[in-house]
């Protein structure tokens, strides 16, 4: 009798330390009856699950070293779709009429398998210098799909009957960092388009806020120009692109030999085919060049 008291009261102890850090991250835990109320959540299939899932394969078209970041982040990606199939088919493998805590226990702690894993990806999030943007640009667009899909299947597991609240909490984390120093804005342009009015909005740290770019102090910046593989011409367009936003930069004040243009084609997509994101611009510093 004892054992079950202690048992009880170490569980809602968790339960409180857990909605605590829910709380403190933003996050709410739904409350003791969801199943009853709500009915249960469809489990979907692995097929649909991952449906959208943006690219991890690297195009042997990308120079180097962008070709190895985005190759050991493919790694790191693959590892954490595994580890998000495995959950998957562990919560398929229980989905009865009524699992005992047990089973749901392991799926949850698949699930969090699954979190440690997407940290994992969130790594080559944020301001790490060495890292090529569109190396961060796919991480982040992968952690917030791990993460859309981790959530669906926590939707369906807390309306299993016999979930418990210690089964609920999510992991609300970000894949941005405050007062980065590193340049990862993106220019996006229309599909078929070379050119666009949109500012370099990451750049405008000068005294003229209407100049659309700006810099505390001079730059080397690689401007890197992407296409979508649905466009008529990728490799033109990504040069035309890359191009088009070397002038805006040179515009701004920078010298002629700290921009340097990178055209990249369809080789470097961050979504599935379609997508804007595909159709952009994007920039990696590499040092700074003389004063003028």
């Amino acid at each position: 009798m004892t054992d079950g008291i202690d048992r009880d009261a170490i569980l809602a102890r968790r339960v409180l330390l857990v909605s605590a850090a829910a709380s403190a991250l933003g996050c709410s835990l739904p409350g003791r009856g969801l199943a009853e109320r709500m009915g249960r959540v469809p489990l979907p299939s692995w097929e649909l699950l991952i449906q959208g899932q943006p690219p991890f394969s690297v195009d042997a078209r990308v120079p180097s070293p962008d070709r190895e970041q985005l190759q050991e982040l493919g790694a790191t990606v693959e590892k954490a779709y595994e580890a998000l199939r495995a959950a998957h088919a562990s919560l398929e493998a229980l989905w009865g009429p009524a699992p005992d805590e047990r089973a749901l226990r392991e799926v949850a702690s698949a699930i969090e398998h699954v979190e440690l894993d997407i940290q994992s990806v969130r790594s080559a999030c944020g301001d790490r210098l060495w890292a090529r943007t569109s190396q961060v640009l796919r991480a982040r667009a992968h952690e917030a799909f791990l993460r859309s899909r981790v959530k669906l299947l926590e939707r369906a597991i807390v309306t299993l009957p016999n979930a418990t609240q210690t089964l609920m909490a999510g992991v609300c984390l970000s894949c941005s960092t405050p007062g980065s120093v590193v340049v990862r804005d993106v220019v996006t342009f229309t599909a078929d388009e070379s050119t666009t009015t949109q500012a370099v909005s990451g750049f405008n740290q000068r005294r003229d806020p209407d100049a659309g770019c700006g810099f505390e102090e001079p730059v080397r910046i690689i401007v890197n120009g992407h296409a979508d593989a649905m466009e008529r011409d990728p490799t033109g367009l990504s040069k035309a692109r890359a191009a088009h936003v070397r002038i805006k930069l040179l515009g701004c004040g920078l010298a002629e030999d700290a921009v340097v243009v990178r055209a990249l084609g369809d080789s470097i997509p961050i979504e599935p085919p379609g997508a804007a994101i595909n159709r952009r611009v994007d920039f990696d510093v590499t040092g700074k060049p003389p004063l003028r």
